[in-house]
């Protein structure tokens, strides 16, 4: 019944509520039932971030060290010290990261559990006439959907939360170094960034319409094949008639239109992975070009050229994981919508 609605719009007990009041929602349930995921992945944006450019900082440090014309004994010091401090902070930040990993992924399954458990008693609540209504039905199992992924609906909206999180606070540490630099390398990176992103979104969309929507009759005469050939009450039909060749024929139309269509997943894949390697050289050529530029008509130090080298790195993989996860997002944010419809 519930396929009557082909999209969650044509539902008329559906609701949208945005991203930004999906996410206010989602801590909020977080909070609710497990408040000290919060800490957790806080903890886990800054440690992540913080590691993405912290050995380029430090090596500014150690060049500064070696230029100052320091005795060897003097030298040696200065440079022991630094690392020791150097050490522990990268000790306590991956310590941060290791305590934040190990933790969130399960707390997160216990809040999208106890979300679980809300839907089922909403659907034990409602009266019995409403359970035989097909807008009703539609909705719950839109709901359900939203709760028994961990990678979609309201755990999905959690996790990619995290990492676009994660990717903003990488931008707002590094954007300002990249604008003291040169503010034309921000815009340069962000023009590549967007035109890798709307490529990703491509092939995404084109991989969703010409491999897995036109698998899912393949997937589904595969699925039947195997109802068939393991279940008893075919069995006799199929040594009585002399069906094994029969059937081990349409098997292998099902694998070769299967293999076709992974083919063109593979080369679609394959197009997008190459174009995102001419994308970082690009990408690693300007941040060179602009340093380089910089060393000569600025005076910027080896040190600083080091330190710069490792924030604008850190900013063009934090700007394209935040375009990437962003987009995530709004498609698990629809999810959620279902699950509060």
């Amino acid at each position: 019944m519930g396929s009557e609605y082909k999209e969650s719009k044509d539902n008329p007990l559906h609701r949208e509520y945005g991203i930004w009041s999906n996410t206010v929602y989602i801590l909020k349930k977080m909070w609710e039932y497990k408040p000290c995921v919060i800490f957790l992945v806080f903890l886990g944006i800054v440690c992540n971030s913080v590691l993405s450019y912290f050995w380029g900082i430090f090596g500014k440090y150690v060049i500064d060290i070696i230029q100052l014309g320091l005795s060897r004994q003097e030298g040696i010091r200065q440079l022991t010290r630094l690392m020791l401090i150097a050490g522990s902070i990268n000790l306590a930040l991956n310590f941060g990261r290791a305590l934040s990993d190990n933790r969130v992924w399960y707390n997160l399954i216990l809040v999208r559990m106890n979300m679980l458990t809300e839907r089922i008693a909403k659907v034990l609540t409602l009266r019995f006439e409403l359970v035989e209504r097909p807008d009703v039905l539609d909705i719950a199992d839109r709901a359900m959907r939203a709760t028994n992924s961990n990678n979609n609906g309201v755990e999905g909206m959690m996790r990619l939360m995290r990492q676009a999180l994660t990717s903003a606070f990488t931008l707002l540490v590094t954007f300002a170094a990249i604008l003291i630099l040169d503010y034309r390398l921000i815009i340069a990176l962000i023009i590549l960034g967007l035109l890798q992103f709307l490529y990703y979104r491509k092939i995404v969309r084109v991989d969703k319409e010409e491999v897995w929507d036109k698998m899912s009759p393949a997937s589904r005469k595969s699925e039947y094949m195997t109802r068939i050939t393991q279940d008893f009450d075919f069995a006799k039909d199929i040594r009585l008639f002399g069906l094994s060749d029969f059937l081990s024929g349409k098997q292998e139309e099902v694998n070769k239109e299967t293999i076709e269509k992974m083919d063109i997943h593979r080369d679609l894949w394959y197009k997008h992975a190459f174009v995102v390697q001419i994308a970082y050289v690009i990408i690693k050529g300007l941040i060179y070009a602009t340093l380089f530029v910089a060393v000569f008509k600025k005076n910027l130090s080896i040190s600083d050229f080091t330190m710069f080298l490792s924030l604008a790195m850190a900013f063009s993989s934090a700007l394209l994981n935040f375009l990437q996860r962003f987009g995530d997002y709004k498609k698990a944010s629809l999810e959620v919508d279902d699950f509060r419809s």
